[in-house]
Order: C-alpha cells, then sequence, then structure tokens
C-alpha cells in the first residue's frame, strides 16, 4: 500500500512539473495573464473562426481568417526552425576550446532578431484578424469570449446571492 502511495506522489509531482515547465516553455507574459504572444494569437484565430456562425462572419472574412492562421503557422515553424538551428551555432561556438565573442554576439543578435520577428508575427495576426471584424462582429466576439471565460454574461453574478447598493 505504501509503495502505491509513493507511486501516486511520484507520478503528480512528475506530471506538475511537466505543467510547470510547460507553461515556461510558452514563452513571457503578455499581459499578466500567464500566455504568450504565441499562444494569444492563435488562440484568437481559432475562436474567430469557431464563433464564425454566431459572429456571421461572410465566406470571406473567414475565410481569410483560415488562410492567415495557415500562413502564421507556416512563419511560426520557418522562424522556429532558424531559431533552433541559431541556437545549435550557439552552443558548437561555446563548446570550442576558444569561444569567439564577435561571433557569439552576432549569432545571438541573429536570435533576438529572429525572436522579434517572430513575436512581430504574431501580434499583426490578432491586429489583422480584428481589423476583419466590424464593429458589431468585434463586440459580439468580446461578449462570446466572456461568456466562454465566466459562463455567462455577468461573471460576478452568484445564483441566490443578490448583491445591494448601499448595504
Amino acid at each position: 500500500m505504501r509503495k502505491i502511495a509513493v507511486w501516486i506522489v511520484f507520478f503528480f509531482v512528475l506530471s506538475m512539473s511537466d505543467v510547470a515547465s510547460a507553461n515556461h516553455m510558452e514563452g513571457h507574459p503578455i499581459g499578466g495573464h500567464g500566455k504568450s504572444l504565441e499562444g494569444a494569437a492563435y488562440m484568437e484565430l481559432w475562436s474567430l473562426i469557431r464563433f464564425s456562425k454566431d459572429l456571421k462572419l461572410t465566406d470571406e472574412q473567414l475565410q481569410t481568417l483560415k488562410d492567415k492562421k495557415f500562413e502564421l503557422r507556416r512563419q511560426d515553424i520557418q522562424l522556429d526552425s532558424q531559431i533552433a538551428l541559431v541556437s545549435l551555432d550557439i552552443k558548437r561556438q561555446l563548446a570550442g576550446d576558444v569561444p569567439n565573442q564577435t561571433q557569439l554576439e552576432a549569432l545571438i543578435d541573429n536570435k533576438t532578431e529572429l525572436n522579434r520577428t517572430l513575436d512581430k508575427a504574431f501580434a499583426k495576426a490578432i491586429v489583422d484578424a480584428q481589423s476583419l471584424l466590424t464593429p458589431e462582429q468585434r463586440a459580439k466576439f468580446k461578449e462570446l469570449v466572456w461568456q466562454g471565460c465566466f459562463g455567462s454574461a455577468r461573471p460576478f453574478h452568484r445564483a441566490g446571492k443578490h448583491h445591494h447598493k448601499g448595504k
């Protein structure tokens, strides 16, 4: 019985470390919500496509969103591959007998620029997706997202509890 308990604790700790490392790898927080810019961009596009009927998107709007999602993913893969290769070059340079500081700095600058380019692409995807919507569609989208996050249009209302001013 004790062995089972030890294994349960072991797997729990292991699973929690995977969650923590996944959150760490996700990227730097945007807006204090623990989401990366990458996650925010993909979530925006996915949500808009998911809610396309509720938002009454035209066929053209929907196709444009799908195309943007595809192109963003292609660019993401290409830049991620380049970043991985530059990271490998940095490791190789550092593993050498006498690392060259000038070459290291150039590689680091390259990697930083690739990451900057990728972040700009994610931000542009969000802006472009929002600009496709009419003001009415944007308002409806915010409402749908709010309802999805909190289950109702008024997240602080609790059944059976009424809050009155003046109390």
